[in-house]
């Protein structure tokens, strides 16, 4: 397998494995997030089976805490928590948010557009933010992992 790094825009992706995509998704301990997550994998588990590019799902923060089954998933790496959400980050390619529930300000969102990570996200994790460049829309979980 290749590693090297890439210049994503403003950023420099160190230890990058060139043959496999890294797809993040952090989250604090919470029943929206533990359900997001946990109907993602779920809902997009025969997409990814099927996918072109070898990817792993990387699961950070607490909310690895009560999706502890989900880590038999083949494609799926549960992370825990870390001091900043910057040091997860760094460990991904590109992040989603598949939220279609949840309240008040979408953090993960905010964090992911803050340090310069292309997103996937549904459009209710980004409402009442500005489009940008590197971020696709999509209704909901499936449709993320189509694209």
């Amino acid at each position: 397998m290749s590693q090297g790094w890439v210049n994503h825009g403003n950023r420099k992706i160190d230890n990058v494995n060139l043959n496999l995509l890294r797809v993040g998704f952090c989250g604090g301990l919470n029943q929206l997030n533990v359900n997001c997550i946990r109907n993602f994998i779920t809902d997009t588990r025969d997409i990814f089976a099927l996918n072109v590019a070898p990817l792993v799902i990387k699961i950070g923060g607490s909310v690895c805490e009560e999706i502890e089954d989900l880590a038999s998933e083949s494609h799926v790496q549960l992370m825990g928590r870390y001091d900043e959400p910057s040091e997860f980050y760094r460990e991904c390619d590109l992040i989603i948010n598949p939220m279609v529930r949840s309240t008040g300000l979408k953090i993960k969102t905010v964090e992911a557009i803050n340090l310069g990570m292309p997103m996937l996200s549904t459009s209710h994790a980004s409402e009442g933010l500005p489009e940008r460049g590197s971020s696709l829309l999509f209704e909901n979980g499936v449709e993320i992992a189509k694209e």
